[in-house]
C-alpha cells in the first residue's frame, strides 16, 4: 500500500510539472476555443493534423458543440453540487477535430459555468505530447481527457474521459461485432442525442461530491 501511495504521488508530482502554471496560462478557456473553432471553419482548417476528414468534422463539431452547449439542462442536485464544489482546474486535453470533444467539451464548460469555484481550460492533444502520454487509455490518445487538479499546487486530484461508460461499453459491443469505424460513430451520434449529457454530468458529479 505505501508503495502504491508513493507512486501516486510521483505521478501528481510529474503531471503537475507538465501542467505548469506557464501552460495553463497558454491554455484556451471555453470562449477561445470556441472562438478558434470559428476561424478554424471559416479558414477551412483544423487542429492536429490537416486531413480533409479532421476538417470536415471540425466545422460540424461547431455547429454540434454550439447546440449542446445551448440546450444542456441541469436539476436542482448538480447546480447545488457546482455551487458547493471546492476551487479547482479543470484542464481538458482536447482537439477540434474530435467528436466526443464536441459533445463533452460543452456539458464540462456549463457546469463550469455554473461554479464560481471551477476554472476550466483547454490544451491540445497534439501540442501536448508529453502530457497526453501520461493520461493514455489503453495505450491510445483517446480524448477528451478531463483532468482536475488543485489550482495552486497543479496536483492531480483526478482524472475522467474520454468517454462515459455506457459510451464506452457500447464501442466494445460494435467493435466485438466486426462494426466499421462509420457505424461505431453513427452509434455514438444516437446514444448522444439520446443521452442529452445526463450520464456524463452524473459521473463528473460522482467525483465531485465524494468525501
Amino acid at each position: 500500500m505505501i508503495k502504491v501511495i508513493l507512486v501516486l504521488g510521483e505521478f501528481a508530482v510529474l503531471c503537475g510539472m507538465l501542467l505548469n502554471s506557464t501552460l495553463i496560462r497558454n491554455a484556451f478557456t471555453w470562449e477561445r476555443y470556441m472562438a478558434l473553432m470559428e476561424q478554424l471553419v471559416a479558414d477551412k482548417q483544423t487542429t492536429g493534423e490537416q486531413t480533409e476528414e479532421h476538417i470536415h468534422f471540425t466545422e460540424l463539431n461547431l455547429h454540434r458543440s454550439k447546440r449542446v452547449y445551448k440546450k444542456l439542462k441541469f436539476d436542482s442536485e448538480v447546480a447545488t453540487a457546482l455551487v458547493e464544489t471546492p476551487r479547482q482546474l479543470w484542464v481538458v486535453i482536447s482537439e477540434a477535430w474530435c467528436g466526443d470533444a464536441s459533445q463533452l467539451l460543452p456539458i464540462m464548460a456549463r457546469m463550469a459555468d455554473l461554479s464560481a469555484t471551477i476554472e476550466l481550460r483547454i490544451v491540445l492533444r497534439d501540442e501536448n505530447p508529453e502530457l497526453m502520454d501520461q493520461f493514455l487509455t489503453n495505450g491510445g490518445k483517446a480524448i477528451p481527457k478531463l483532468i482536475c487538479m488543485n489550482p495552486d499546487t497543479f496536483e492531480v486530484m483526478w482524472h475522467w474521459g474520454p468517454r462515459p461508460q455506457p459510451a464506452v461499453e457500447l464501442v466494445k459491443s460494435i467493435k466485438s461485432q466486426g462494426g466499421t469505424k462509420e457505424e461505431i460513430g453513427l452509434a455514438m451520434q444516437e446514444w448522444y442525442n439520446k443521452d442529452k449529457g445526463q450520464t456524463t454530468i452524473q459521473e463528473l458529479l460522482c467525483y465531485l461530491t465524494k468525501p
